[in-house]
């Protein structure tokens, strides 16, 4: 999103160079040409706020004006981790995970959540890739619940996940951590609707599959 500052600028800019072209073709400049200058900053700032939040979604304005795809929503799917129990040695059994999207035009903002903690994005951003599916590319840091960061610390970690469309869409990837574990990530149902914790993403995931029966 533009800030204001830079969009009075560039706006000014414009309106300076329209009345240097006018005065070279001999038309007078009176203030009147000035006079809708405020008007015209405010009406194009809530137009490209309406564009950047909802309007890029549109199918006709996405087609013409967007590269990059609308993957916002809450998305249901797992994780296949390489952490293994220090006293069995054993695998984890792959864990049920949502993948909860924030995406306006100019932004993408990631919550990973399990049942056991949640993830937040720090930095990331959509690569657009001309030979194939677009990736989602992202660093984050990881909150487990309380009562289990005994065993499970906070940490950070990085996610790569390539937005595969097909009959439908799928993001799929891997991440990797600085506990020095690793996993696959795939997530291939996805709800409209934007969750903030584990139990309501499940409420919405059984009326989602009682919707599609």
């Amino acid at each position: 999103m533009i800030p204001r500052l830079h969009l009075t600028t560039l706006i000014g800019i414009i309106f300076g160079v329209w009345a240097i072209f006018m005065v070279l073709g001999g038309i007078p400049i009176t203030n009147d040409f000035f006079r809708p200058f405020s008007f015209v900053v405010g009406i194009v700032g809530i137009l490209l706020l309406l564009f950047d939040k909802w309007l890029w979604k549109l199918p006709v304005i996405h087609s013409l004006f967007v590269p990059f795809p609308d993957v916002s929503g809450t998305w249901k799917g797992q994780i296949v981790s390489s952490w293994k129990d220090a006293k069995t040695g054993e695998q984890r059994e792959p864990i049920d995970a949502f993948l909860v999207i924030y995406q306006t035009y100019s932004s993408i903002n990631i919550r990973m959540i399990t049942k056991e903690s949640k993830s937040d994005l720090l930095s990331g951003n959509i690569i657009q890739n001309q030979s194939g599916s677009d990736k989602i590319a992202g660093i984050y840091n990881n909150f487990p619940n309380l009562l289990i960061r005994d065993k499970s610390p906070i940490h950070y970690g990085g996610l790569l996940l390539e937005i595969n469309n097909g009959e439908k869409t799928i993001l799929e990837g891997e991440y990797w951590t600085d506990r020095d574990t690793k996993g696959t990530l795939r997530f291939d149902i996805r709800m409209k609707k934007i969750c903030d914790n584990f139990d309501s993403a499940l409420s919405l995931l059984q009326s989602y599959r009682y919707q599609n029966l």
